[in-house]
C-alpha cells in the first residue's frame, strides 16, 4: 500500500523499489506487473532509532530522558539545516544521572546522525539483499529510478546518502511518506479493479 499510496505506478511491466521504515518494521519491496516481485522485513523502525538517541545521550552525558523528548529530538535532528550552519545543536532536557538533578546539555546533529548509523546501516543491509534477489531487467529500471522511501523513519537525515553509498543507487524522498500506506488503502479500495492483484497478495506492498 505504500508503493500506490506514493503514486507508484504498480501495474506497469517496469520495476520499482520502495522501502517503508514504521515505528517498529522496516519492509522493503520490488514490485511489476501488479505484484511483488522479492520482499524482505527486518524489525528495525523508528522506534529502534528513538531508543538508540536515549541510550547515546544516558551513556555519553549521564542524561535521562524519556521517549517523547527522545522522539522530538530525533523530529528536530531531521529538519534541513541553516545553510550558514551545516552542523546545529540541539538543546536537551532531562535529568542528571549522578546528582538526580533537572539538567539541560547541547547537542551537535552530527553526533545523533553518527550514533544511528549502526542502524541505518542494517536497513541498508536488508535492501541490498533484496536486490541480490531481483532479477537484471528489474535491477536495471531501479538503477534507472531509484529507490523510494516512505514512512516516518525515512525522514532520518543521512539515510539516503548511506543507501547510495551501499548500493549505488539514488533515493527519492516520497510525497508526505508518513501518510503512504493509508493514502495507498484509500486508492486501492477506491478502484478495486486495477489494484486487485496487489491486495490479494499475501506480501506487503
Amino acid at each position: 500500500m505504500a508503493a500506490i499510496g506514493a503514486g507508484i505506478k504498480i501495474n506497469q511491466p517496469s520495476g520499482h523499489m520502495i522501502v517503508d521504515i514504521g515505528g517498529g518494521t522496516s519492509e522493503v519491496a520490488v514490485v511489476s506487473l501488479g505484484s511483488i516481485v522479492t520482499c524482505a522485513s527486518v524489525k528495525i523502525g523508528g522506534i529502534k532509532i528513538t531508543e538508540k538517541i536515549t541510550d547515546y545521550i544516558r551513556k555519553k552525558y549521564n542524561l535521562e530522558i524519556g521517549f517523547s523528548t527522545a522522539e522530538q529530538i530525533k523530529i528536530q535532528a531531521s529538519q534541513p539545516n541553516d545553510k550558514e550552519n551545516d552542523n546545529p545543536t540541539i538543546e536537551v532536557k532531562g535529568q542528571d544521572i549522578i546528582e538526580g538533578l533537572p539538567s539541560i546539555v547541547e547537542i551537535q546533529e552530527n553526533e545523533l546522525h553518527s550514533c544511528v548509523n549502526s542502524i541505518l546501516l542494517e536497513i541498508t543491509r536488508v535492501i541490498k539483499g533484496v536486490l541480490q534477489e531481483t532479477p537484471p531487467e528489474l535491477s536495471a529500471d531501479i538503477l534507472e529510478e531509484g529507490i523510494t522511501l516512505t514512512g516516518g523513519g525515512s525522514l532520518i537525515k543521512g539515510l539516503g546518502e548511506i543507501i547510495y553509498a551501499e548500493t549505488g543507487i539514488f533515493c527519492r524522498l516520497a510525497n508526505d511518506p508518513l501518510t503512504c500506506v493509508i493514502r495507498g488503502i484509500g486508492c486501492a479500495l477506491q478502484s478495486l479493479y486495477i489494484y486487485k492483484k496487489a491486495l490479494l497478495s499475501k506480501k506487503p506492498l
